[in-house]
């Protein structure tokens, strides 16, 4: 994205994104403050997602802050700047219900404009309309704004959207530059990093995982913990053959990261209990079952110690998801910022093929 705006001189102007650790976008900036006919104006953008969207899922390296609020704040830093007329364009994803309660924050001044581009179609709610200057939500991709604004005026008298019709998307420039984002995205993603010596199905018989046991050995071998567990949460397990990115990425979560839990004996138990039959996988810990029941724990070879605190190694969805009964016994717990995705690839380039460790649950029937 920095590479795209330096070479085409598009200021990318983002005023409610930020970074994951909350820092400022590198390659783009809050507003910009241009004259438009001897007229001081600030020009500024906003993203209105929707209200059930799960930004910490669907966003993998940004957070969107609330509109409303970065509005407010980026209009006093226009007004410190001796900006006299504010254009915000909002890209709303929302509801217009949404869209009123943006407005319904903001006062009315003629001052200024608020320009809304419905991503969905929405109409917009008619008791805003004589408020702000809304524009026409028709369907296709955003080429340029038109403003009206009289010689040293402080109100728009007209604004009008110009978009790329429905059918002329694909031969936009835009459309052109996502495809080829597309095509090195896809290239990547089939690159090969090593081989699988037999198929990794998630759970065989008897509710065993050997692909968890896998996830739980590889998180385990480049951690400070010296044992893990790791529940393999997604659908599908590893076929026989090459190996690709994209096979490892299909395994984990792409936001979960390593998180190191310090818990009591007692309490492995009780979590090895309740996910034992959802594709727990172990590493360094053996779990000896008889007529489907726990018989005994083993860390490290020796007897789980119930009032002993021990540090594992897992995924932070185990511990953020109370399905998994973690968070209501862990002592104490550290996020990392390495993602359990790299982690696992990091594995399969260093050993150059996966295999199935050493079984973490023994039958004895």
């Amino acid at each position: 994205m920095s590479c795209f705006a330096e070479k085409n001189s598009v200021p990318i102007v983002a005023s409610n994104i930020y970074l994951r650790n909350a820092k400022p976008l590198p390659f783009a900036t809050k507003y910009l403050v241009k004259k438009v006919k001897g007229v001081k104006t600030g020009f500024l953008s906003l993203y209105l997602p929707e209200r059930n969207m799960n930004r910490a899922k669907t966003l993998d390296y940004y957070r969107v802050e609330k509109p409303g609020y970065e509005l407010s704040k980026t209009l006093s830093d226009l007004k410190k700047r001796g900006v006299k007329l504010t254009i915000a364009v909002v890209y709303a994803a929302g509801t217009s219900n949404e869209i009123a309660s943006l407005i319904s924050q903001i006062p009315s001044q003629p001052d200024i404009t608020l320009i809304v581009d419905t991503l969905h179609g929405e109409k917009m709610p008619a008791t805003c309309k004589n408020r702000f200057c809304f524009l026409s939500s028709k369907k296709g991709v955003l080429s340029k704004i038109i403003l009206s604004l009289p010689r040293k005026s402080r109100k728009i008298k007209k604004a009008e959207l110009a978009k790329f019709p429905s059918g002329e998307i694909k031969n936009s420039p835009y459309s052109r530059i996502e495809k080829e984002r597309i095509k090195k995205a896809n290239a990547i993603l089939e690159t090969a990093i090593g081989y699988c010596r037999e198929d990794f199905p998630k759970i065989e018989q008897n509710f065993y995982s050997p692909l968890a046991d896998w996830l739980a050995y590889s998180i385990r071998k480049y951690s400070a913990a010296k044992i893990s567990i790791f529940v393999a949460n997604k659908e599908r397990g590893l076929g026989k053959g090459a190996l690709r990115k994209k096979d490892i990425y299909a395994l984990a979560d792409m936001n979960s990261v390593l998180t190191y839990v310090k818990i009591k004996g007692r309490d492995i138990e009780k979590i090895i209990r309740e996910n034992l039959k959802k594709g727990l996988g172990h590493s360094n810990i053996r779990v000896v079952l008889k007529n489907g029941d726990i018989k005994r724990i083993e860390i490290l070879k020796y007897p789980l110690v119930e009032n002993h605190v021990y540090k594992l190694a897992m995924p932070s969805f185990m511990l953020e998801n109370p399905s998994y009964h973690v968070i209501q016994h862990a002592v104490e717990f550290v996020y990392t910022k390495r993602k359990i995705v790299d982690i696992l690839e990091k594995s399969v380039r260093n050993s150059g093929e996966i295999y199935r460790p050493e079984a973490s649950i023994m039958f004895n029937d």
